[in-house]
């Protein structure tokens, strides 16, 4: 309800990512941006709201120039895979196709929405697109590391003969 009354005011309110830049330089550190590209559709189910309302175009001249700003200032951007990339690595290679061509620069990360993951399987496809490492090892619900660590690790999907080159930096809230 509040965001819809600032949106009714003129006022866009996650438009936060001038101020996270602002910190940032007043530290003078500089943090990996990672950009969804959402394309679902909202339907009358109400589980679809919270996925696909108020969503950006990431296409949209103000976020496309927000990306080129970041990359040209030495931020890096990432792809904040959509949440059926997870389950579709056509989806997943298109996302970070479109992030390429608005930076002009090769993504080298990932993180995948609500930390959705389909076992080895989304590793997988994060790896033969091109990606260099994941940050969805996370919860969006509990504080803390999941899955027992928080240091980085090569994924070994179960079955694999060797782990992947892919480098798992899990997240903590």
């Amino acid at each position: 309800a509040g965001s819809f009354a600032d949106r009714l005011r003129g006022r866009e309110p996650y438009a936060t990512l001038d101020d996270v830049a602002a910190l940032e330089d007043s530290f003078g550190v500089r943090s990996t941006f990672f950009f969804l590209n959402e394309r679902g559709k909202a339907s009358l189910r109400p589980s679809t709201w919270k996925l696909y309302l108020g969503r950006y175009r990431i296409e949209s001249p103000e976020v496309a120039n927000a990306v080129r700003g970041f990359t040209a200032e030495g931020w890096e951007v990432g792809v904040h895979g959509s949440y059926a990339s997870a389950t579709r690595p056509e989806l997943l290679r298109q996302e970070k196709a479109t992030l390429e061509g608005l930076t002009g620069r090769p993504v080298r990360g990932i993180r995948q929405h609500y930390f959705r993951m389909q076992g080895g399987e989304t590793w997988k496809a994060q790896e033969e697109a091109g990606f260099a490492y994941d940050a969805s090892v996370g919860s969006s619900v509990y504080p803390g590391f999941v899955r027992g660590t928080c240091f980085p690790f090569h994924p070994w999907p179960e079955g694999d003969a060797a782990p992947l080159r892919l480098l798992e930096i899990p997240t903590n809230l």
